[in-house]
């Protein structure tokens, strides 16, 4: 049986069935770079019909299909330009020299809409970052990407809960001293930051852990710079044989608990020299 022209357009931009948008245009608007059509937009309930398509192709409504599936696929995605006026002739030549897959359609607001369609639903992530690489290689990072969203759920997808932050901190988060002021504060804000990162985070699986540098680190670029390499070298001088904290054993505690299994996570571990006194006990 032949599809109706309606019919064909529902096929191929299939999006949400149970609700679409009406969008009416209301005036003009003066923009910095020309006139655009100005409007206003509601989103409806209710599945999208055949007849109100016939009504969007004759002129009667606007109707603006939600391309985010239930099961967070689509089948089709647009690049939204928003530029007034527009060079609709040098947009359609930068993308056949491209040869990007996209199809530029004149917008109801006077700008163009680039779509993407795929025959079969993909994720509507991979969709979203399809887009978001055309519109980088054409040099339009600033224009709006439909899907704007690429799930409905807030919760984390158990395949997807895991990871880890490891923040880098210093002694001053626990203890402030004098001439400290800004660096403590700035310190222990850091650590109550990485508590509520972790009140909020690990029932998805995301493991926070604040690390207190609580020594001088073997670092010639960064300490060694600061004090000079003379006595930078006297200064492990004294320090004497595992005296100072070693990046590359940092390194090893870092994957030691990136590595933890869920029951026994640490979420604030010292790090320090064996000779080095604790900060609780200066």
């Amino acid at each position: 049986m032949t599809k109706t022209l309606e019919e064909k357009f529902m096929h191929v931009f299939s999006g949400l069935d149970r609700a679409y948008g009406i969008y009416e245009i209301t005036g003009h608007k003066n923009t910095a770079t020309g006139v655009k059509k100005n409007g206003r937009g509601k989103t409806l309930q209710e599945p999208l019909t055949v007849e109100l398509w016939q009504q969007h192709l004759s002129g009667e409504v606007s109707i603006g299909v939600i391309p985010l599936k239930d099961d967070e696929t689509c089948k089709w995605g647009c690049i939204d330009i928003d530029e007034y006026p527009i060079d609709v002739n040098n947009i359609i030549k930068t993308v056949e020299s491209m040869g990007l897959p996209v199809v530029p359609c004149a917008s109801k607001s006077g700008g163009l809409h680039l779509f993407l369609f795929t025959k079969d639903p993909v994720p509507a992530i991979k969709f979203k970052n399809k887009l978001e690489d055309i519109a980088a290689a054409m040099g339009r990072t600033g224009d709006e990407i439909f899907p704007k969203q690429y799930q409905w759920s807030t919760q984390v997808p158990k395949e997807r809960q895991t990871g880890n932050i490891i923040v880098t901190s210093a002694t001053s988060a626990v203890r402030g001293n004098k001439g400290q002021h800004s660096h403590a504060a700035a310190m222990g804000g850091r650590r109550m930051l990485c508590q509520s990162l972790n009140a909020e985070f690990s029932k998805d699986g995301i493991h926070v852990a604040h690390v207190i540098i609580d020594g001088a680190v073997d670092a010639p670029d960064t300490l060694g710079k600061m004090l000079g390499p003379e006595l930078f070298e006297k200064f492990k001088e004294q320090k004497g044989q595992n005296g100072m904290i070693l990046p590359e054993e940092v390194a090893e505690t870092y994957l030691f608990v990136a590595k933890q299994k869920k029951s026994t996570w640490t979420h604030e571990i010292d790090i320090r020299a064996f000779s080095d006194q604790a900060w609780w006990n200066h």
